[in-house]
């Protein structure tokens, strides 16, 4: 795309890979891929850190196409003050950052916020101060209602200071129909549509040869057990290999919950061989692990629409998950197989099926399905025409 139809775009994302964590908040990453292929793209990371020796460290690399700068600040380990002094030390990075990057390289011609709710402050800055537009995307399930109870969308001043972020955005995306449900439900209004996840197609292919004849599953996730029930996956598997042996289950991750993952898979005393945990992979690993595949299982409590579940797709494996969250809004009969939440048995039952029904699902259909709803180009065009519609007529020259 030549340059002068390109637009300056700031990222300003709640999480980013970081020095510290270096798997945070990847998919927000992967939608600055695919965006930086149109635009100019800087992400503005404003991280907490608890290995600070001065209170604001500001560094700068280059991730492909994209600028990435990240401003860490001390992280307060106090009971009570610690999530205030946190807040100022979380602003006081954000203005030096913002300033850094404006008198190097000027002003954006739009933010682009990645998850509330703090990271609309910068934005809502940017738009009092220099009449900068900004839009939202959100990919956190703590809208949805069996998540606001124990989740961190509470407090009257954090919602009402989330609602009044999101009436003054231009724009407010989702990964899902479902998540757009959710925030409208909680009062959160504005022009919303639905942009999902991105995965590098060029990446995630399908392995050669006919993979319908593999029996290997496969399950990628954070160990994170209220949302995962990885579990509740084992438990299917139990039951599974007390009738058969001719299949395998290899689990990638790591993750809080590891542990009791483990120990529950200890109690189980599943067949030797049929389980096997990798720990966590690198990325570049990742689609060799899936391309030897029959199918990824998913049986999450609750989700939006995981990053491993598109990948999957990409590479032209089948999916079996619960229909929770926006998976259905992608996951078809042609793709996969849906179940309920917590139904071990129609877990068993899928799993069967997958396995004895080598040709039920056609690599070809679903790879071809993943690129046209997920790959870097249609979801960077995605954003590019959404920017263009905000920007094309009050664009300084």
């Amino acid at each position: 795309m030549s340059t002068k139809n390109r637009f300056r775009v700031w990222f300003i994302p709640r999480w980013y890979p970081n020095r510290n964590d270096a798997m945070l908040g990847l998919f927000i990453r992967r939608h600055a891929e695919a965006v930086s292929l149109f635009d100019n793209v800087t992400v503005l990371y404003i991280c907490p850190s608890t290995k600070l020796n001065k209170p604001i460290d500001i560094t700068h690399h280059r991730h492909g196409n994209i600028q990435e700068k990240i401003a860490y600040y001390k992280s307060s380990k106090l009971l009570l003050l610690g999530p205030l002094v946190n807040l100022l030390r979380y602003l006081i990075a954000a203005y030096k950052l913002l300033k850094q990057e404006k008198n190097e390289n000027g002003l954006p011609d739009l933010c682009h916020v990645h998850v509330l709710t703090r990271t609309a402050i910068p934005a809502m800055w940017m738009k009092l101060r220099y009449h900068i537009p900004y839009i939202i995307t959100e990919h956190w399930s703590r809208y949805q209602s069996q998540n606001i109870a124990n989740g961190s969308y509470k407090g009257i001043l954090r919602r009402l200071f989330t609602k009044y972020a999101a009436s003054q955005s231009s724009h407010i995306t989702t990964v899902t129909n479902d998540l757009a449900n959710a925030m409208k439900q909680c009062g959160l209004k504005g022009k919303y549509s639905v942009i999902p996840n991105v995965t590098d197609t060029s990446l995630f292919q399908p392995a050669p040869g006919n993979s319908n004849t593999i029996s290997n599953l496969i399950h990628i996730s954070c160990f994170d057990e209220p949302a995962k029930n990885i579990r509740g996956i084992l438990d299917a598997v139990k039951i599974l290999s007390e009738k058969r042996n001719d299949f395998k289950l290899d689990i990638i991750g790591d993750g809080p919950d590891k542990k009791l993952v483990m120990d529950h898979f200890k109690k189980l005393n599943i067949k030797n061989g049929i389980v096997e945990f990798y720990g966590e992979v690198s990325a570049d690993k990742i689609p060799a692990h899936i391309q030897n595949s029959r199918a990824l299982i998913m049986f999450s409590n609750y989700e939006n629409l995981p990053c491993t579940i598109i990948e999957s797709m990409s590479c032209g494996v089948p999916v079996i998950s619960t229909d929770v969250g926006g998976i259905g809004e992608f996951v078809t009969s042609e793709m996969g197989i849906l179940i309920k939440r917590g139904d071990i048995h129609q877990l068993v039952k899928a799993i069967e099926s997958m396995l004895n029904h080598s040709d039920q699902f056609h690599q070809g259909f679903i790879r071809k399905y993943a690129i046209n709803t997920f790959s870097n180009e249609v979801i960077g065009s995605s954003f590019h025409s959404l920017y263009s519609q905000y920007l094309l007529n009050n664009r300084k020259s």
